[in-house]
């Protein structure tokens, strides 16, 4: 199966080799889990479409000047029926796009679960037609959406990133919870998400 990297070659090593092409992969994290490093490496110098729902496409594309040199379609879909907003974003798109998509939850807490599975479907056939990855940020605060199950089920890697504070140092740590047709990586990935996503091997974790 062809791989789609991360862009960080010790974790595309954690992770056979990167994101499987075809692959739909939620990340699930905090909003403060200092994730955005980790999407500009993984952006790179591809071709992305950056769906948002919270942030207008101009913040958007001012975050990314200067961060990233690939081709990136943003478009927001926002928070008022944005599962048919992507839909319709994702029927425009006419060449081959990895996705990404931040944040997921106001399409999980669309009034209908069939809709939004719908959509999950087009973009999984989108993927598997053009050997491209989704990346759906999903974010944990308050009330969990309703339909957060329904993404971690259809999703093929659900990666959970978390961030853990002492009284030295901050740190991120990387669990592969779901690797659909692959063992799962048992062991707890420490991050170093600095200005540039590395994987920090000093030291175990138990």
């Amino acid at each position: 199966m062809q791989q789609v990297s991360t862009g960080n070659v010790y974790l595309d090593r954690e992770l056979n080799g990167g994101l499987p092409a075809g692959a739909i992969t939620a990340l699930v994290s905090a909003p403060a889990s200092q994730c955005n490093p980790m999407f500009y490496t993984l952006m790179g110098e591809g071709k992305w479409l950056y769906l948002s729902t919270y942030r207008s496409e101009r913040v958007v594309r001012r975050e990314l000047e200067g961060v990233l040199v690939g081709d990136v379609r943003v478009e927001h879909v926002g928070t008022e029926r944005p599962v048919r907003n992507a839909h319709s974003v994702l029927e425009s798109v006419d060449e081959p796009r990895n996705v990404l998509v931040d944040t997921m939850n106001p399409l999980e807490s669309a009034d209908r679960e069939r809709g939004y599975v719908h959509l999950l479907n087009a973009l999984k056939e989108y993927l598997l037609d053009t050997d491209s990855i989704a990346v759906l940020h999903c974010t944990e605060h308050g009330t969990t959406p309703p339909h957060r199950e329904t993404t971690l089920t259809v999703a093929d890697v659900v990666l959970e990133l978390d961030i853990v504070v002492d009284e030295t140092v901050v740190e991120n740590h990387l669990l592969v919870s779901k690797y659909r047709g692959r063992e799962t990586v048992d062991e707890i990935i420490k991050l170093d998400l600095g200005q540039q996503l590395g994987v920090d091997t000093s030291r175990n974790i138990a």
